[in-house]
Protein backbone atom coordinates (compact mmCIF):
# COMPACT_ATOMS: atom_id res chain seq x y z
CA UNK A 1 0.00 0.00 0.00
CA UNK A 2 1.54 3.25 -1.05
CA UNK A 3 0.60 6.70 -0.23
CA UNK A 4 1.65 9.45 -2.40
CA UNK A 5 1.96 12.91 -1.99
CA UNK A 6 2.52 14.90 -5.17
CA UNK A 7 4.82 18.25 -5.31
CA UNK A 8 4.90 20.29 -8.23
CA UNK A 9 8.14 22.92 -8.49
CA UNK A 10 7.91 25.25 -11.12
CA UNK A 11 11.04 27.17 -10.42
CA UNK A 12 12.38 26.10 -13.95
CA UNK A 13 9.63 27.57 -15.82
CA UNK A 14 10.19 31.02 -13.68
CA UNK A 15 11.84 33.43 -15.75
CA UNK A 16 13.37 35.03 -13.21
CA UNK A 17 15.81 34.43 -10.80
CA UNK A 18 14.84 31.53 -8.27
CA UNK A 19 17.75 30.88 -6.24
CA UNK A 20 17.21 26.83 -6.85
CA UNK A 21 19.93 24.68 -6.09
CA UNK A 22 20.83 23.08 -10.23
CA UNK A 23 22.21 20.17 -8.80
CA UNK A 24 21.18 17.37 -9.54
CA UNK A 25 20.65 17.72 -12.92
CA UNK A 26 17.17 16.34 -12.96
CA UNK A 27 15.20 14.22 -14.90
CA UNK A 28 18.70 12.64 -15.69
CA UNK A 29 21.57 12.93 -11.84
CA UNK A 30 24.85 12.68 -13.18
CA UNK A 31 25.84 9.78 -10.86
CA UNK A 32 23.43 7.47 -9.34
CA UNK A 33 24.47 4.49 -7.74
CA UNK A 34 22.59 1.69 -5.38
CA UNK A 35 23.15 1.91 -1.62
CA UNK A 36 25.28 -1.55 -1.90
CA UNK A 37 27.09 -0.46 -4.81
CA UNK A 38 30.88 0.01 -3.58
CA UNK A 39 30.47 3.71 -4.82
CA UNK A 40 27.35 4.39 -3.30
CA UNK A 41 29.39 7.32 -1.56
CA UNK A 42 29.41 9.10 -5.22
CA UNK A 43 25.79 9.34 -5.42
CA UNK A 44 24.38 12.89 -5.99
CA UNK A 45 23.16 14.02 -3.00
CA UNK A 46 19.65 16.37 -2.35
CA UNK A 47 20.47 18.62 0.69
CA UNK A 48 18.33 18.04 3.09
CA UNK A 49 16.48 15.37 1.15
CA UNK A 50 18.82 12.22 0.45
CA UNK A 51 20.83 10.23 -1.86
CA UNK A 52 19.92 9.69 -5.53
CA UNK A 53 19.80 6.02 -6.30
CA UNK A 54 18.90 3.73 -9.65
CA UNK A 55 15.81 1.82 -9.86
CA UNK A 56 17.81 -1.65 -10.06
CA UNK A 57 14.82 -3.01 -11.99
CA UNK A 58 14.78 -0.13 -14.66
CA UNK A 59 12.69 3.13 -15.53
CA UNK A 60 9.29 2.97 -17.35
CA UNK A 61 8.98 4.48 -20.53
CA UNK A 62 8.25 7.29 -21.50
CA UNK A 63 8.76 8.63 -18.14
CA UNK A 64 12.50 9.77 -18.57
CA UNK A 65 13.27 10.42 -14.70
CA UNK A 66 11.59 6.92 -13.51
CA UNK A 67 15.07 5.53 -13.73
CA UNK A 68 16.55 6.66 -10.33
CA UNK A 69 14.42 8.23 -7.01
CA UNK A 70 15.68 10.27 -4.16
CA UNK A 71 16.04 7.97 -0.56
CA UNK A 72 14.43 9.59 1.78
CA UNK A 73 14.81 6.75 4.66
CA UNK A 74 16.48 9.49 6.90
CA UNK A 75 14.73 12.27 6.50
CA UNK A 76 11.15 11.07 6.80
CA UNK A 77 10.01 9.85 9.62
CA UNK A 78 6.52 7.72 9.88
CA UNK A 79 4.99 6.35 13.37
CA UNK A 80 5.72 2.59 14.27
CA UNK A 81 2.91 1.42 11.89
CA UNK A 82 0.63 -0.60 14.88
CA UNK A 83 -1.35 -4.04 14.35
CA UNK A 84 -5.01 -4.16 13.20
CA UNK A 85 -5.76 -7.43 13.49
CA UNK A 86 -2.40 -8.98 15.33
CA UNK A 87 -3.36 -12.31 14.85
CA UNK A 88 -3.24 -12.57 10.93
CA UNK A 89 -2.52 -8.64 9.65
CA UNK A 90 0.38 -6.09 10.56
CA UNK A 91 2.41 -3.93 8.66
CA UNK A 92 5.21 -1.82 8.17
CA UNK A 93 7.48 0.47 5.86
CA UNK A 94 8.72 -0.57 3.00
CA UNK A 95 10.09 2.82 1.38
CA UNK A 96 10.07 6.39 1.54
CA UNK A 97 11.36 7.40 -2.00
CA UNK A 98 11.09 10.46 -3.86
CA UNK A 99 11.10 10.86 -7.31
CA UNK A 100 10.76 13.92 -9.41
CA UNK A 101 12.05 15.10 -13.31
CA UNK A 102 12.50 18.87 -11.88
CA UNK A 103 9.06 19.56 -11.68
CA UNK A 104 6.50 16.78 -10.99
CA UNK A 105 7.88 15.41 -8.05
CA UNK A 106 6.02 13.15 -5.46
CA UNK A 107 6.94 11.69 -2.38
CA UNK A 108 5.98 7.72 -1.95
CA UNK A 109 5.28 6.02 1.64
CA UNK A 110 4.98 2.21 0.87
CA UNK A 111 3.47 -0.35 3.61
CA UNK A 112 4.05 -3.42 3.06
CA UNK A 113 0.79 -5.51 4.33
CA UNK A 114 0.49 -9.15 5.44
CA UNK A 115 -3.14 -10.78 5.83
CA UNK A 116 -5.14 -8.40 4.49
CA UNK A 117 -8.43 -8.84 3.12
CA UNK A 118 -11.21 -6.36 1.68
CA UNK A 119 -12.24 -5.06 5.34
CA UNK A 120 -8.74 -5.36 6.51
CA UNK A 121 -7.43 -3.61 3.64
CA UNK A 122 -9.34 -0.32 4.39
CA UNK A 123 -8.65 -0.17 7.71
CA UNK A 124 -5.13 -0.45 6.63
CA UNK A 125 -5.13 2.69 4.05
CA UNK A 126 -7.21 4.64 7.22
CA UNK A 127 -4.16 4.18 8.97
CA UNK A 128 -1.28 4.36 6.43
CA UNK A 129 -3.16 8.14 5.78
CA UNK A 130 -3.30 8.64 9.48
CA UNK A 131 0.27 7.24 10.37
CA UNK A 132 2.21 10.26 11.89
CA UNK A 133 4.91 11.69 10.02
CA UNK A 134 7.82 14.39 10.40
CA UNK A 135 10.86 15.41 9.54
CA UNK A 136 14.13 14.16 11.31
CA UNK A 137 14.64 15.99 14.84
CA UNK A 138 11.18 17.52 14.14
CA UNK A 139 8.73 14.61 16.22
CA UNK A 140 6.89 17.32 17.85
CA UNK A 141 5.64 18.61 14.38
CA UNK A 142 4.71 15.11 13.51
CA UNK A 143 0.85 15.33 11.35
CA UNK A 144 -0.96 12.63 9.82
CA UNK A 145 0.82 11.29 6.73
CA UNK A 146 -2.15 12.34 4.67
CA UNK A 147 -2.03 16.13 5.82
CA UNK A 148 2.22 15.82 5.30
CA UNK A 149 2.32 17.25 1.81
CA UNK A 150 2.48 20.98 2.48
CA UNK A 151 5.14 20.73 4.88
CA UNK A 152 7.33 18.39 2.78
CA UNK A 153 6.79 21.20 -0.33
CA UNK A 154 8.24 23.87 2.29
CA UNK A 155 10.88 21.34 3.21
CA UNK A 156 11.91 20.87 -0.51
CA UNK A 157 11.82 24.51 -1.04
CA UNK A 158 13.81 25.83 2.01
CA UNK A 159 16.44 22.42 1.36
CA UNK A 160 16.91 23.73 -2.42
CA UNK A 161 17.56 26.84 -2.50
CA UNK A 162 20.75 28.21 -1.93
CA UNK A 163 22.33 32.05 -2.53
CA UNK A 164 18.53 33.61 -1.55
CA UNK A 165 18.78 37.17 -0.08
CA UNK A 166 17.16 35.36 3.15
CA UNK A 167 20.71 32.96 3.55
CA UNK A 168 22.84 36.08 2.47
CA UNK A 169 21.60 38.21 4.91
CA UNK A 170 20.17 40.98 2.31
CA UNK A 171 18.64 44.10 3.90
CA UNK A 172 14.71 44.50 2.38
CA UNK A 173 14.68 45.82 -0.98
CA UNK A 174 12.92 44.82 -4.36
CA UNK A 175 14.99 42.11 -4.37
CA UNK A 176 13.84 40.65 -0.79
CA UNK A 177 10.32 41.33 -1.17
CA UNK A 178 10.74 39.60 -4.64
CA UNK A 179 11.68 36.66 -2.99
CA UNK A 180 9.51 36.63 -0.34
CA UNK A 181 6.26 36.85 -2.82
CA UNK A 182 8.08 34.06 -5.38
CA UNK A 183 8.17 31.69 -2.63
CA UNK A 184 4.53 31.42 -1.85
CA UNK A 185 3.71 29.86 -4.94
CA UNK A 186 6.96 28.24 -6.59
CA UNK A 187 6.55 24.71 -5.00
CA UNK A 188 3.34 23.32 -4.28
CA UNK A 189 1.88 20.20 -2.68
CA UNK A 190 -1.53 18.76 -4.74
CA UNK A 191 -4.12 16.01 -3.43
CA UNK A 192 -2.67 12.55 -2.25
CA UNK A 193 -3.38 9.32 -3.58
CA UNK A 194 -3.52 5.71 -1.88
CA UNK A 195 -2.24 2.83 -4.03
CA UNK A 196 -3.27 -0.46 -3.05
CA UNK A 197 -2.04 -3.45 -4.17
CA UNK A 198 -3.68 -7.15 -3.31
CA UNK A 199 -3.02 -10.44 -4.85
CA UNK A 200 -6.46 -10.06 -6.66
CA UNK A 201 -7.89 -13.84 -7.01
CA UNK A 202 -5.83 -16.73 -9.15
CA UNK A 203 -6.60 -17.57 -13.04
CA UNK A 204 -8.42 -14.35 -13.18
CA UNK A 205 -6.94 -10.89 -14.90
CA UNK A 206 -6.04 -8.17 -13.06
CA UNK A 207 -8.47 -4.98 -12.32
CA UNK A 208 -7.93 -1.62 -11.60
CA UNK A 209 -10.66 0.26 -9.74
CA UNK A 210 -10.89 4.36 -8.43
CA UNK A 211 -12.66 5.69 -6.18
CA UNK A 212 -11.89 9.43 -4.38
CA UNK A 213 -12.09 9.73 -0.36
CA UNK A 214 -12.32 12.35 1.82
CA UNK A 215 -10.38 11.77 5.03
CA UNK A 216 -9.93 14.07 7.79
CA UNK A 217 -11.14 16.37 6.05
CA UNK A 218 -8.41 15.77 3.18
CA UNK A 219 -9.69 14.72 -0.54
CA UNK A 220 -7.49 12.21 -1.85
CA UNK A 221 -7.41 9.36 -5.24
CA UNK A 222 -7.57 5.90 -3.88
CA UNK A 223 -6.51 3.02 -6.51
CA UNK A 224 -6.86 -0.90 -6.13
CA UNK A 225 -4.92 -3.23 -8.14
CA UNK A 226 -5.59 -6.97 -8.09
CA UNK A 227 -2.59 -8.76 -9.98
CA UNK A 228 -4.46 -12.20 -10.16
CA UNK A 229 -2.97 -14.06 -12.96
CA UNK A 230 -1.26 -10.63 -14.45
CA UNK A 231 2.90 -10.29 -15.16
CA UNK A 232 4.57 -8.67 -11.83
CA UNK A 233 6.47 -6.76 -14.22
CA UNK A 234 3.29 -5.46 -15.89
CA UNK A 235 2.10 -4.63 -12.30
CA UNK A 236 5.09 -2.56 -11.39
CA UNK A 237 4.49 -0.80 -15.12
CA UNK A 238 0.87 -0.39 -14.25
CA UNK A 239 1.39 0.92 -10.89
CA UNK A 240 4.09 3.52 -12.20
CA UNK A 241 1.64 4.76 -14.88
CA UNK A 242 -1.43 5.67 -12.09
CA UNK A 243 1.46 7.14 -9.66
CA UNK A 244 2.37 9.41 -12.73
CA UNK A 245 -0.44 10.24 -14.28
CA UNK A 246 -2.39 11.28 -10.90
CA UNK A 247 0.85 13.55 -10.31
CA UNK A 248 1.21 14.47 -13.54
CA UNK A 249 -2.62 15.63 -14.14
CA UNK A 250 -2.27 17.83 -10.94
CA UNK A 251 0.98 19.38 -12.69
CA UNK A 252 -0.57 20.34 -15.67
CA UNK A 253 -4.04 21.85 -13.19
CA UNK A 254 -1.29 23.90 -11.92
CA UNK A 255 1.11 24.93 -14.23
CA UNK A 256 -2.19 26.45 -16.45
CA UNK A 257 -3.70 28.09 -13.15
CA UNK A 258 -0.50 30.17 -12.94
CA UNK A 259 -0.36 31.00 -16.63
CA UNK A 260 -3.88 32.39 -16.01
CA UNK A 261 -3.11 34.17 -12.98
CA UNK A 262 -0.20 36.11 -14.27
CA UNK A 263 2.08 34.20 -12.01
CA UNK A 264 3.76 32.33 -15.24
CA UNK A 265 4.43 33.25 -18.84
CA UNK A 266 3.09 30.55 -21.31
CA UNK A 267 4.81 32.19 -23.86
CA UNK A 268 8.15 31.87 -21.99
CA UNK A 269 9.80 28.41 -23.85
CA UNK A 270 9.89 26.28 -20.87
CA UNK A 271 6.76 26.46 -19.93
CA UNK A 272 5.29 26.06 -23.51
CA UNK A 273 7.83 23.39 -23.66
CA UNK A 274 6.28 21.79 -20.14
CA UNK A 275 2.77 21.95 -21.49
CA UNK A 276 2.97 20.52 -24.56
CA UNK A 277 4.98 17.87 -23.69
CA UNK A 278 2.68 16.88 -20.51
CA UNK A 279 -0.53 17.57 -22.07
CA UNK A 280 0.50 15.25 -24.73
CA UNK A 281 2.43 12.68 -22.93
CA UNK A 282 -2.13 12.40 -20.80
CA UNK A 283 -3.42 12.73 -23.92
CA UNK A 284 -1.75 10.30 -26.22
CA UNK A 285 -1.83 6.61 -26.42
CA UNK A 286 1.93 5.63 -26.28
CA UNK A 287 3.43 2.47 -27.54
CA UNK A 288 4.48 1.14 -24.23
CA UNK A 289 1.29 -1.31 -23.54
CA UNK A 290 -0.69 1.15 -21.68
CA UNK A 291 -2.90 4.06 -22.96
CA UNK A 292 -2.84 7.03 -20.80
CA UNK A 293 -5.79 9.20 -22.15
CA UNK A 294 -7.72 5.75 -21.23
CA UNK A 295 -7.14 5.79 -17.40
CA UNK A 296 -6.88 9.51 -17.21
CA UNK A 297 -10.79 9.73 -18.70
CA UNK A 298 -11.32 7.07 -16.13
CA UNK A 299 -9.66 8.78 -13.83
CA UNK A 300 -11.85 12.06 -14.01
CA UNK A 301 -14.97 9.56 -14.81
CA UNK A 302 -15.13 8.63 -11.31
CA UNK A 303 -14.94 11.76 -10.02
CA UNK A 304 -17.57 13.74 -12.20
CA UNK A 305 -19.07 15.55 -10.15
CA UNK A 306 -15.89 16.62 -8.60
CA UNK A 307 -14.50 18.34 -12.14
CA UNK A 308 -17.10 20.36 -13.24
CA UNK A 309 -14.51 23.16 -11.90
CA UNK A 310 -12.09 21.55 -13.53
CA UNK A 311 -13.92 21.92 -16.84
CA UNK A 312 -14.79 25.70 -16.52
CA UNK A 313 -11.41 26.81 -16.08
CA UNK A 314 -10.00 25.15 -18.35
CA UNK A 315 -12.54 26.74 -20.68
CA UNK A 316 -11.34 30.19 -19.48
CA UNK A 317 -7.83 29.12 -20.12
CA UNK A 318 -8.84 28.58 -23.50
CA UNK A 319 -9.47 32.54 -23.60
CA UNK A 320 -6.62 33.64 -21.47
CA UNK A 321 -3.65 32.16 -23.04
CA UNK A 322 -2.47 33.53 -26.27
CA UNK A 323 -0.45 30.77 -27.29
CA UNK A 324 -1.80 28.52 -30.30
CA UNK A 325 0.25 25.85 -29.45
CA UNK A 326 -0.88 25.86 -26.20
CA UNK A 327 -4.11 26.52 -26.37
CA UNK A 328 -4.48 23.88 -29.09
CA UNK A 329 -3.57 20.70 -26.14
CA UNK A 330 -5.97 22.89 -23.83
CA UNK A 331 -8.73 22.17 -26.33
CA UNK A 332 -8.18 18.67 -26.18
CA UNK A 333 -7.91 17.75 -22.70
CA UNK A 334 -11.01 19.94 -22.55
CA UNK A 335 -12.74 17.82 -24.76
CA UNK A 336 -11.75 14.88 -22.79
CA UNK A 337 -12.58 16.35 -19.61
CA UNK A 338 -16.09 17.58 -20.62
CA UNK A 339 -16.51 13.83 -22.17
CA UNK A 340 -15.50 11.64 -19.47
CA UNK A 341 -17.54 13.71 -16.80
CA UNK A 342 -21.01 14.08 -19.15
CA UNK A 343 -23.76 12.14 -17.10
CA UNK A 344 -24.61 9.42 -19.04
CA UNK A 345 -22.51 6.02 -17.98
CA UNK A 346 -21.73 2.80 -18.96
CA UNK A 347 -19.71 -0.04 -17.81
CA UNK A 348 -16.82 -1.57 -19.85
CA UNK A 349 -13.80 -3.64 -19.41
CA UNK A 350 -10.25 -2.18 -20.65
CA UNK A 351 -7.95 -5.29 -21.55
CA UNK A 352 -3.84 -4.32 -21.36
CA UNK A 353 -2.04 -7.40 -22.00
CA UNK A 354 -2.99 -9.99 -19.38
CA UNK A 355 -5.03 -7.08 -17.37
CA UNK A 356 -8.62 -6.42 -16.84
CA UNK A 357 -9.34 -3.08 -15.64
CA UNK A 358 -13.46 -2.90 -15.28
CA UNK A 359 -14.75 0.83 -15.26
CA UNK A 360 -17.58 3.57 -15.67
CA UNK A 361 -17.16 5.19 -19.02
CA UNK A 362 -19.17 8.43 -20.03
CA UNK A 363 -20.57 8.63 -23.63
CA UNK A 364 -20.66 4.87 -24.68
CA UNK A 365 -23.98 4.04 -25.96
CA UNK A 366 -25.82 1.31 -26.53
CA UNK A 367 -24.27 -1.55 -24.55
CA UNK A 368 -20.88 -3.26 -25.75
CA UNK A 369 -18.15 -1.62 -28.16
CA UNK A 370 -15.81 -4.03 -29.91
CA UNK A 371 -12.36 -3.23 -31.01
CA UNK A 372 -9.10 -2.05 -30.09
CA UNK A 373 -8.91 2.03 -29.10
CA UNK A 374 -5.11 1.59 -27.33
CA UNK A 375 -1.78 0.54 -28.95
CA UNK A 376 0.93 -1.00 -27.25
CA UNK A 377 1.84 -4.64 -27.11
CA UNK A 378 -0.79 -6.24 -26.51
CA UNK A 379 -3.27 -3.37 -27.26
CA UNK A 380 -5.69 -2.06 -25.49
CA UNK A 381 -9.78 -2.98 -26.12
CA UNK A 382 -13.17 -1.58 -25.93
CA UNK A 383 -16.23 -3.26 -26.35
CA UNK A 384 -19.80 -1.51 -27.50
CA UNK A 385 -22.83 -2.68 -29.86
CA UNK A 386 -22.84 0.08 -32.81
CA UNK A 387 -23.71 -0.98 -36.06
CA UNK A 388 -20.32 -0.58 -37.81
CA UNK A 389 -18.46 -1.50 -34.71
CA UNK A 390 -16.33 -4.56 -35.89
CA UNK A 391 -15.38 -2.65 -39.19
CA UNK A 392 -14.35 0.88 -37.84
CA UNK A 393 -12.21 -1.43 -34.96
CA UNK A 394 -10.52 -3.27 -37.57
CA UNK A 395 -9.96 -0.05 -39.46
CA UNK A 396 -8.31 2.00 -36.89
CA UNK A 397 -6.26 -1.16 -35.74
CA UNK A 398 -5.16 -1.16 -39.22
CA UNK A 399 -4.37 2.80 -38.75
CA UNK A 400 -2.51 2.68 -35.81
CA UNK A 401 -0.38 -0.21 -37.42
CA UNK A 402 0.82 2.08 -40.36
CA UNK A 403 1.29 5.11 -38.19
CA UNK A 404 3.72 2.55 -35.65
CA UNK A 405 5.93 1.87 -37.82
CA UNK A 406 6.56 4.56 -39.66
CA UNK A 407 6.92 6.72 -36.14
CA UNK A 408 11.14 5.74 -36.66
CA UNK A 409 11.13 7.52 -39.97
CA UNK A 410 9.00 10.23 -39.80
CA UNK A 411 10.10 13.96 -38.88
CA UNK A 412 8.84 14.62 -34.74
CA UNK A 413 6.31 16.96 -36.25
CA UNK A 414 4.72 14.28 -38.25
CA UNK A 415 4.88 11.70 -35.97
CA UNK A 416 3.00 14.15 -33.52
CA UNK A 417 0.24 14.92 -36.03
CA UNK A 418 -0.06 10.83 -36.43
CA UNK A 419 -0.17 10.28 -33.45
CA UNK A 420 -2.83 12.92 -32.29
CA UNK A 421 -5.06 12.59 -35.27
CA UNK A 422 -4.88 8.87 -34.49
CA UNK A 423 -6.00 9.11 -31.17
CA UNK A 424 -8.58 11.59 -31.77
CA UNK A 425 -10.20 9.30 -34.24
CA UNK A 426 -10.61 6.55 -31.52
CA UNK A 427 -12.17 9.16 -29.26
CA UNK A 428 -14.74 9.92 -32.13
CA UNK A 429 -14.98 6.19 -32.63
CA UNK A 430 -16.09 6.00 -28.48
CA UNK A 431 -18.71 7.94 -28.84
CA UNK A 432 -22.30 7.07 -29.99
CA UNK A 433 -23.08 7.65 -33.98
CA UNK A 434 -25.41 10.73 -33.63
CA UNK A 435 -22.69 12.71 -30.96
CA UNK A 436 -19.80 12.37 -33.43
CA UNK A 437 -18.29 15.32 -34.87
CA UNK A 438 -17.72 14.88 -38.57
CA UNK A 439 -16.10 17.93 -38.98
CA UNK A 440 -13.51 16.71 -35.92
CA UNK A 441 -12.79 13.38 -37.84
CA UNK A 442 -12.64 15.00 -41.60
CA UNK A 443 -9.62 17.19 -40.59
CA UNK A 444 -7.76 14.29 -38.53
CA UNK A 445 -8.09 12.44 -41.65
CA UNK A 446 -6.90 14.99 -43.30
CA UNK A 447 -4.22 15.35 -41.60
CA UNK A 448 -3.00 11.60 -41.45
CA UNK A 449 -3.51 12.04 -45.39
CA UNK A 450 -1.47 14.73 -45.02
CA UNK A 451 1.51 12.73 -43.30
CA UNK A 452 1.32 9.81 -46.09
CA UNK A 453 1.90 12.33 -48.73
CA UNK A 454 4.81 13.84 -47.41
CA UNK A 455 6.12 10.22 -46.91
CA UNK A 456 5.59 9.37 -50.26
CA UNK A 457 6.25 5.81 -50.97
CA UNK A 458 6.72 5.29 -47.42
CA UNK A 459 3.17 6.23 -46.38
CA UNK A 460 0.98 3.93 -48.90
CA UNK A 461 -0.12 1.61 -46.23
CA UNK A 462 -0.38 4.70 -44.13
CA UNK A 463 -2.62 6.15 -46.80
CA UNK A 464 -4.51 3.18 -47.05
CA UNK A 465 -5.20 2.93 -43.38
CA UNK A 466 -6.95 6.26 -43.84
CA UNK A 467 -8.87 5.28 -46.97
CA UNK A 468 -10.31 2.36 -44.55
CA UNK A 469 -11.16 4.71 -42.08
CA UNK A 470 -13.35 7.47 -43.75
CA UNK A 471 -15.15 4.30 -44.69
CA UNK A 472 -15.79 2.64 -41.64
CA UNK A 473 -16.84 5.60 -40.26
CA UNK A 474 -19.13 5.99 -43.26
CA UNK A 475 -17.61 9.54 -44.93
Amino acid sequence: MTVQLPVVDVRPLVAGTTYRDPRPNWPVPARKFSRRSRDHHRSNFVRGLGAVRPRLRGGVAPWLSESSYVDMRNRVRIGTPVRFDPDQTSTKVAYRNFYTDGIVGRLEVCFACRGGNGRRTGLMSQYATQAPTWLRGRRDHAVPLVDFGPRFAAHLLDATTVGDPVSTGSVLGDELLAWWELRDWVVRAGEPAVITETPGVAGEGASLHQTWWITEGTRLASWDLDQGAADLEEMRRLKTHVSRLHSGFLAAETVLGLCVNGKLDPDHPPVERFLISTLDTLLRPRRHGFGNAQLLGMVIGHARDVYWDTVATLQDALGLLDNDRIRSRVAEYHNLVAGAIAPTRREITIDIKELVMTKYESNISDGVFHGPVNTGSGGAHQHNTGTDAASLAEALERLRTAVASMSATLPSEDTVAAEDATAGLSREADLAEADRRRSGILARLSSLADVATRAGGAGTALAAAVTAVRSAFGL
